[in-house]
């Protein structure tokens, strides 16, 4: 096999879990990415990946290489793991009834220099003296976190790192991993079930279903071009348009008339009535969602979902005008 200049290659890699492949031959190239996101379904495979990446479980076939030096596998060795690769659970867990600088210091293999510039990014140093049962959630996992920075890893790995935490501190983590990928110079890659969790944050992405790599690309990218149904649900709400009406064909592409039409509420605009390709229809529901309000809005069987920000000029019930332009509309 040829090996280049990325510092993970995974080749053709499978993995058998009770008579069901978890993962099914993926194959996949990092170089200079640093923030990369894998996101799909429950039971899609994204531990099991991030595991073998790891060197935590055993592959059935094929081969992952780091820096160019092939990854062992969990029973290729005495204790499972590579070195330089560090695996963080979404069940962060610390030992009861000892200070937290205890558990840190007993892991360390950082200069002082280095450990206080970890302690400082992560933000623990006002709770070093207390016990770790004393912490709260938010507080346990950047302790967990750090103990895991200590060994000094040159990639991270994540597992569902924001499964267990409310809004404030989901934003405070997501700041935390951004500092250490920026200023600690860590390669990382998360799995989530939520890609609103890694949009903001992730600089590619790639979506897993049955154990398959189905989609990848910036998150931008995969927002506006999702492949199919699968993808544009796992990236945001969307409603798809099947027999397309023809109050629509005004505004669509003829050779794209069999596909459906993938439509989010960024794409929608109100409108006056007598504008060209305005559709007309009635709102049936207002949802409050902090910075705007959501209008459902039921046009030619369909709901529409569109963003106002000025909520007090409609109300349930009111006739309004929208429209969107084709250059917005994914067709799948």
């Amino acid at each position: 096999m040829e090996l280049n200049n990325d510092f993970l290659k995974i080749d053709a890699i499978s993995k058998l879990i009770n008579g069901y492949l978890a993962v099914d031959d993926v194959s996949v190239s990092f170089s200079t990415q640093k923030k990369i996101a894998i996101v799909g379904e429950t039971g899609s495979g994204k531990s099991t990946l991030l595991k073998l990446i790891g060197g935590l479980e055993q592959l059935d076939a094929g081969s992952i290489w780091y820096n160019q030096i092939k990854v062992k596998g969990a029973l290729e060795q005495l204790i499972p793991g590579h070195p330089k690769i560090a695996y963080l659970s979404q069940h962060f867990e610390l030992p009861n009834n000892y200070q937290v600088f205890d558990v840190l210091d007993f892991i360390n293999q950082l200069s002082e220099v280095e450990k206080e510039k970890l302690y400082h990014i992560c933000g623990i140093t006002p709770f070093l003296q207390r016990w770790t049962d004393e912490l709260s959630g938010g507080e346990r996992q950047r302790v967990v976190l750090v103990k895991t920075l200590l060994t000094a890893p040159e990639l991270l790995l994540l597992d569902e790192p924001f499964s267990n935490l409310d809004l404030y501190n989901k934003q405070k983590m997501t700041e935390l991993i951004n500092s250490i990928s920026n200023e600690l110079n860590v390669h990382v890659i998360m799995v989530s079930h939520d890609a609103s969790d890694v949009m903001a944050w992730a600089e590619e992405i790639y979506i897993l279903k049955n154990g398959k790599i189905i989609q990848y690309g910036t998150p931008e990218y995969l927002f506006h071009h999702p492949i199919n149904e699968y993808c544009a649900n796992l990236l945001g709400d969307c409603l798809f348009i099947e027999n397309v009406s023809p109050l629509f064909n005004s505004m669509i592409h003829n050779t794209v008339i069999n596909k459906k039409i993938l439509l989010r509420a960024s794409y929608l605009s109100l409108a006056e009535s007598n504008i060209e390709n305005a559709i007309v229809g009635t709102i049936t529901k207002i949802v409050f969602k902090g910075n705007y309000r959501e209008l459902h809005v039921l046009s030619n069987g369909f709901t529409f979902h569109m963003m106002c920000n000025e909520p007090h000029m409609h109300h349930v019930g009111k006739e309004i005008a929208f429209y969107f332009n084709r250059e917005n509309v994914c067709y799948i």
